[in-house]
C-alpha cells in the first residue's frame, strides 16, 4: 500500500543535503523491513513565495489499507524519523523576517 508524507524545507537547503536526506530516510526503510519496502520517492512538489521547497516523500507500507490503527502508527514512526533526519542533517524551514509597519491615529 502505497501512502505519503508533505513536508517543507527551505529553498537556499543544497542539493547534496536533499540526496543525504533521502539516502536517510532509505537506511530507515531498509533498517525496519517488516513495516516497509525499501524503496522511496522524494520529490519536490513546488517553490513557494521563492524561499520554501514543498516536497513529498512517497513510500509503501508491508501491509494493506484494512489495519488502518497499526498503519498510523508505523506511519507515525515514519514521521517521527524524518523529523530527527532533518534535525540530523540541520535542515530546516522557517519563516523570513517580515517588515512589521505600525500606523496610529494621532
Amino acid at each position: 500500500m502505497g501512502d505519503y508524507v508533505e513536508l517543507s524545507i527551505a529553498f537556499s537547503t543544497p542539493a547534496a543535503k536533499i540526496a543525504t536526506l533521502k539516502e536517510k530516510i532509505t537506511e530507515y526503510l531498509v533498517q525496519n523491513p517488516h513495516n516497509w519496502y525499501p524503496e522511496a520517492m522524494l520529490m519536490v512538489r513546488a517553490i513557494e513565495n521563492v524561499n520554501k521547497l514543498k516536497m513529498n516523500l512517497l513510500f509503501q507500507h508491508t501491509m494493506n489499507f484494512q489495519k488502518f490503527a497499526v498503519k498510523s502508527l508505523r506511519r507515525t514512526e515514519l514521521i517521527i524519523a524524518v523529523k530527527q533526519i532533518l534535525e540530523a542533517l540541520e535542515i530546516d524551514y522557517s519563516l523570513l523576517p517580515q517588515d512589521v509597519h505600525l500606523t496610529g491615529q494621532k
